[in-house]
């Protein structure tokens, strides 16, 4: 057999279903499918033949045969250069911006991946007849896989491979409910999507009711929601909030989360409430949160109802498997064994994104409240002649090593959803006892009178442990007030808005107006932009006008950074806020805005692309270093980070951690004074920066999960005008690993029986 028709079989016939397909492997297919890889030469052949030409260090075989089968599926041909490197990081398959033609692998590419470990698999398995039933575990990531799409491949060919695989479509017809609302995914969400749905096993897709996955237009919103999913149109939308998310690169936790509210859809009556029975009880029909099931919640949205606590952990378990596991075995169990059968996930990174911390002492307790939350909470209301003072009171509260934190109570009307306030409490400790105490002003005249509830306390210590609760609801108020409590009939002619373009040099600027009266209590415009040529969203947010009280209409200078390349933006959404008074109390009208020429402005800078600072992670480095910080703990890590530099000196870093318990870690680090220090190469800096831990941290290992970084030229924001928020000059970098775990059995009559 020539090598051309045999590594056609092997690409076209088998390693598609070695790759995609490891829960329906036949053991004699896989035996001979082990025995019929390529050799070495032959898929250097292969690269050969496509013009792509193989530099660097020697790569490894499994490796080679991985990226046969991407540039067959996706029909990539050359002149392409693949680099070879001996570094290792979580970019594992990545171009540099300068040069477009050359692919970089690095060394540790072939490190969880698929084919090397059903490779190591085939030789347990085959080598020898098996006495007894034997268990076997199957560990892989689609990481080379995932990056090798971003980086190589069009979107376009990914979703119409994506509407093959799946069945499902992405976009609305132009005569269905919703299509005016909706765009194309971005590239960067096919691709997310198109990994999401790989990494789910097929039974578990099969039973989802699900037929739409949709986006949102850039800068339109859904009642604030990040997405929703609609049972009677399986259907999901998707909105900038899960899509362009700083704390969740490409929006992946929305993703499954929603894609687990289609699944239960899909469940039947019995299957559905043997998950609900965990945390939840009937009472005349209807579902009700049993007592302290706040325990076994992964979060305070799961207490919302039944639906969202299945969807929350449904995510969990894929998307934060660790910090399930830990804060609710019961929910970890159900999903393992009646949902997701055969499969687990678990969370990982290249070395370098890794640090062990030694933690002598760790804290993974959740403070306490000696007696129930309704029998610890007392609230006192003082009257004056202009004011009232809210007292709040939390008694009995306990943690058993790092010391209870501050939190807060929110206060909202019970009618008027927008007039609200917030009681900041602070632990006080008197004779080894520890209580929350706090108090606010509120001045009458800017108060709605009325019930104002709190529906949901979170107990917090110092080592960062929290324990949810949620009530409706928890505890009233009957407050005194002089403002009204009726919202405001307002609308926004869309028609009449009109926007002129001003002369200016440095920054594209407009004049906007806006047919809406100025009042006294407006208390901003909040302006959200859809940047075509980008694909991504700016926003202003306006607080000086040009007009005064009493005008029609309302007029305001809107400016954009002249950092932008040119091309068009368009209009999507307007929110104009009115300020009532109490600590938070507003009223809102907003209009999403359908696209239509006159709202839509041409930017002319200049420029063709963004100047952006770009971390190097594949460099960055590490360590675990033990001082006093400011949370009164020891334990601190060291992150040395250099950043790749384009006609920009300024960033600031957005870093997320999972200790060793999946629990979250926000570390955000600004440099809003100094220009980045000449350190190495002409366009590279570095940065250092320490991240304090928590008081007695999590021993064991720590993984930095993503990291966004936001650029900006020293007098971007020098000029006095009303600059956009930039969203757009930020880079985001994913450096967590999704890891799959298969388990399945072979018999002693070599049959394969998958879980």
């Amino acid at each position: 057999m020539s090598f051309f028709i045999r590594i056609f079989i092997f690409l076209i016939l088998i390693l598609p279903h070695v790759l995609l397909r490891a829960e329906n492997i036949n053991p004699v297919q896989f035996c001979s499918q082990h025995q019929s890889y390529p050799t070495r030469l032959e898929l250097e052949e292969f690269f050969l033949f496509r013009q792509i030409q193989l530099q660097g260090e020697k790569p490894d075989e499994d490796i080679l045969l991985s990226l046969s089968y991407l540039f067959q599926e996706f029909g990539v041909k050359g002149p392409l250069k693949i680099f070879f490197l001996k570094e290792i990081g979580p970019q594992k398959i990545f171009k540099d911006r300068k040069r477009e033609d050359i692919l970089y692998v690095t060394s540790n590419a072939k490190d969880l991946l698929l084919v090397s470990a059903l490779r190591e698999k085939a030789r347990e398995i085959c080598s020898t007849r098996m006495k007894r039933p034997k268990e076997f575990h199957l560990e892989y990531t689609h990481t080379v896989y995932e990056q090798f799409l971003r980086h190589v491949v069009s979107s376009k060919l990914v979703l119409k491979k994506m509407e093959d695989m799946t069945g499902l479509r992405f976009r609305s017809k132009n005569s269905e409910e919703g299509y005016l609302e909706e765009q194309e995914l971005r590239d960067e969400e096919v691709i997310t999507l198109f990994k999401s749905f790989m990494d789910i096993p097929n039974h578990v897709f099969n039973k989802m009711k699900l037929k739409k996955v949709v986006r949102v237009r850039i800068g339109l919103d859904l009642n604030n929601a990040s997405a929703d999913y609609t049972e009677n149109l399986k259907r999901i939308r998707l909105t900038d909030k899960a899509m362009l998310s700083d704390s969740q690169i490409y929006g992946e936790g929305t993703i499954v989360h929603e894609l687990g509210h289609a699944y239960q859809a899909g469940q039947t009556q019995n299957e559905r409430e043997e998950f609900i029975k965990i945390s939840w009880r009937k009472e005349n029909g209807q579902w009700v949160r049993k007592e302290n099931s706040g325990k076994g919640m992964i979060s305070l949205y799961a207490m919302k109802n039944e639906k969202e606590d299945f969807a929350e952990h449904f995510g969990a378990f894929i998307h934060e498997p660790e910090k399930l596991k830990n804060l609710s075995p019961e929910k970890f169990a159900y999903f393992k064994k009646k949902v997701f059968i055969d499969t687990e996930y678990f969370s990982t990174a290249a070395k370098n994104a890794k640090i062990f911390i030694d933690s002598k002492i760790s804290d993974s307790e959740k403070p306490y409240l000696v007696k129930e939350l309704s029998e610890s909470l007392f609230l006192s209301v003082e009257k004056h002649s202009f004011q009232q003072t809210v007292k709040a009171k939390v008694t009995g509260v306990y943690d058993d090593l790092s010391g209870v934190g501050p939190t807060s109570l929110h206060f909202r009307h019970r009618k008027n959803k927008t007039s609200r306030f917030i009681v900041n409490l602070k632990p006080v400790i008197k004779n080894d006892q520890t209580t929350l105490e706090g108090y606010t002003d509120i001045d009458l005249k800017k108060l709605s009178p009325g019930i104002y509830d709190i529906k949901s306390f979170i107990l917090e210590d110092l080592a960062g442990n929290s324990e949810y609760f949620k009530g409706n609801p928890i505890a009233s108020l009957n407050l005194s007030g002089e403002q009204g409590t009726q919202l405001r009939n307002t609308k926004i002619n869309i028609e009449k808005i009109k926007i002129l373009k001003k002369d200016e040099p440095s920054h594209p600027t407009f004049i906007m107006t806006l047919p809406i009266e100025h009042t006294d209590d407006l208390e901003r415009i909040y302006l959200s932009w859809n940047l075509k040529h980008l694909q991504e969203r700016t926003s202003h947010s306006i607080t000086h006008y040009l007009s005064v009280p009493g005008d029609k209409n309302i007029k305001f200078e809107i400016s954009f950074n002249g950092d932008y390349p040119q091309g068009d933006v368009s209009l999507s959404r307007i929110q104009v806020d009115f300020h009532g008074g109490a600590v938070f109390q507003e009223e809102s009208i907003s209009e999403n805005i359908p696209e239509q020429q006159k709202t839509t402005l041409h930017l002319k800078t200049g420029k063709t692309q963004m100047d952006l600072i770009r971390p190097l992670v594949n460099k960055m480095k590490l360590k675990a270093v033990v001082e006093d910080n400011k949370y009164g703990g020891i334990h601190n890590i060291l992150m040395t980070l250099p950043v790749q530099v384009v006609n920009s000196d300024k960033a600031s870093l957005m870093i997320r951690i999972r200790d060793p318990k999946g629990k979250v870690i926000y570390r955000s680090y600004r440099e809003p004074n100094e220009q980045l220090e000449a350190n190495g190469p002409k366009d590279q800096r570095v940065i250092e920066l320490i991240m304090p831990l928590r008081k007695y941290p999590e021993k064991g290992e720590y993984i930095v999960e993503s990291i966004v970084t936001t650029s900006r030229k020293s007098d971007s924001y020098s000029t006095g005008l009303n600059l956009d928020s930039g969203t757009a000059f930020k880079v985001r970098d994913k450096l967590l690993e999704r890891g799959i775990r298969k388990s399945f059995q072979v018999t002693q009559e070599n049959q394969l029986k998958v879980y």
